[in-house]
């Protein structure tokens, strides 16, 4: 039997945790990178069917390459690539952080290439929990790019949030066709008209009570100048001129982020109440609680009724 090959001095080990532990029992190699990873063989079988074929796969007499008595597994992956798919096969992550998202992707595609579901499944629990609330259309372009189609249908719905149709390029539109961002503008265009249209439609209003309803000051100064049709098929006049702006405004903002986040947007509530204060006494010691209620229910119908649009 011929001596095993020696590794070259022109490797160098990473001896951050955890690739420094003495029960590391295999070398995986970077190969473009010229870095050596200590690891323990049965965390790389667990977490990737592939790797696990690569320890059991016999290897030619004379052929094999050691170091420090330990057997080499050459990858093409740079280092970075590696330690962070390496630190996610190991138990509780092992330290691994969520990389740029550009850089995530490779890392993806390698966890990809080598069947490592795990690993797939855990960053992209990660990365869902960092783009959504941050940037929902990064997150869209990754998912979409990946096949990851429950991540793919929430980042869309969390675009509602913001004017989808005014969005500059961002780099990670390159990974997805026109026409997965034009179903997206259209699904964003849909919602903005269904939710838009609550604004205008009150139907779904169930209380007639509601002190722009009922106001007797405000109908003396302003008289009334909107006739709706709430539950019921019964008509009500608005009184309050300073209500009637405000949903105007809202039906605006509602067809450009037609999202429940839009209705609670503080800005624009202050506003209206503002505005009622400054306009009304009978108005202002009513407003903030009957406000606060209609804002609520508002918000509940944007979200039933946005769900129900479907993005193809």
């Amino acid at each position: 039997m011929s001596e095993d090959v020696t590794a070259s001095n022109d490797y160098v080990d990473l001896l951050e945790p955890p690739f420094n532990h003495p029960d590391a029992d295999v070398i995986v190699r970077s190969i473009s990178s010229k870095v050596d990873f200590r690891v323990i063989r049965s965390f790389l079988s667990f977490a990737s069917p592939v790797w696990q074929s690569m320890l059991l796969m016999p290897q030619a007499e004379g052929s094999k390459e050691m170091k420090d008595g330990l057997a080499i597994i050459p990858l093409e992956e740079d280092h970075d690539t590696l330690e962070t798919l390496l630190r996610f096969c190991y138990p509780l992550g092992a330290g691994a952080t969520m990389p740029p998202l550009q850089f995530a992707a490779e890392v993806f595609e390698a966890a990809r290439k080598y069947c490592l579901d795990g690993v797939e499944s855990a960053m992209m629990k990660q990365i869902t929990e960092l783009y959504l609330h941050t940037q929902p259309l990064h997150l869209f372009a990754f998912a979409t790019r990946f096949g990851m189609y429950d991540e793919r249908r929430i980042a869309a719905r969390q675009t509602l949030c913001m004017p989808l149709l005014e969005r500059s390029y961002i780099d990670e539109l390159e990974w997805i066709t026109a026409g997965s961002y034009i179903r997206l503008q259209e699904y964003h265009i849909r919602c903005g008209e269904v939710a838009s249209n609550l604004a205008q439609n009150l139907d779904w209003v169930t209380r007639d009570s509601y002190v722009w309803f009922e106001c007797t000051e405000c109908a003396r100064r302003d008289g009334a100048t909107w006739v709706v049709t709430i539950s019921e098929n019964r008509r009500k006049w608005v009184y309050s001129k300073w209500w009637q702006d405000f949903m105007t405004v809202m039906g605006r903002a509602l067809r450009e982020r037609p999202s429940p986040a839009t209705v609670k947007d503080q800005g624009l509530v202050d506003e209206a109440l503002g505005k009622a204060c400054a306009a009304c006494q009978v108005c202002r010691t009513r407003v903030f609680g009957e406000m606060r209620e209609f804002c609520e229910l508002l918000a509940e119908e944007v979200d039933e009724t946005t769900k129900a649009i479907v993005l193809f």
